[in-house]
């Protein structure tokens, strides 16, 4: 699974630098910059957003800044932490998880509003349906790990059965 994430957080990265790339400012509104892409659509300028320009795709990066040093953290104090093999490694799939969430749900809701501003109008031409065309597989894809991190991540590990046997597990 971890080679999955890694190829969605290099997406997530390439979407993000396209949509900080062709994002422009909404004429018609001050301030707003980074939030559409403009189009010139049968002669007429029209906006087609909401677009991962700056202004969403810089809180996205600074999640990543801060989140993948973590987890790296994380992952090396537990592979170097007391417990055995088996304790670290269910420790090390909850990190996992862990930064799966936070880049799956970010892939998810950079593919949604790409494709929300080409849907919107028909105005995307061939383009915009050749974009389209490859990032509805990557929704798909996000939405499978992120339900896999979900799931790594929320239920608790069964007891060992030794421990069970012997009583000596504690409930709290």
């Amino acid at each position: 699974m971890t080679p999955l994430l890694l190829l969605q957080a290099a997406s997530l990265a390439t979407l993000l630098v396209i949509g900080v790339v062709t994002a422009s400012s909404d004429p018609g509104r001050i301030g707003r910059a980074g939030r559409v892409m403009t189009v010139t659509c049968e002669g007429i300028r029209t906006s087609l957003g909401p677009w991962p320009g700056l202004y969403y795709s810089g809180p996205m990066f600074a999640a990543l800044a801060v989140g993948t040093p973590a987890c790296v953290w994380a992952l090396r104090r537990i592979a170097h932490g007391p417990g055995n093999d088996q304790q670290r490694r269910d420790r090390a799939w909850a990190i996992t998880g862990a930064w799966g969430l936070l880049v799956s749900s970010q892939v998810l809701l950079v593919v949604l509003m790409i494709f929300v501003a080409l849907t919107e109008n028909a105005c995307a031409g061939p383009l915009g349906a050749a974009t389209i065309v490859v990032i509805c597989p990557l929704g798909l894809l996000s939405l499978f790990t992120f339900g896999w991190s979900l799931i790594t991540v929320v239920p608790p590990r069964a007891v060992d059965d030794e421990a069970a046997d012997d009583g000596t597990f504690d409930d709290e």
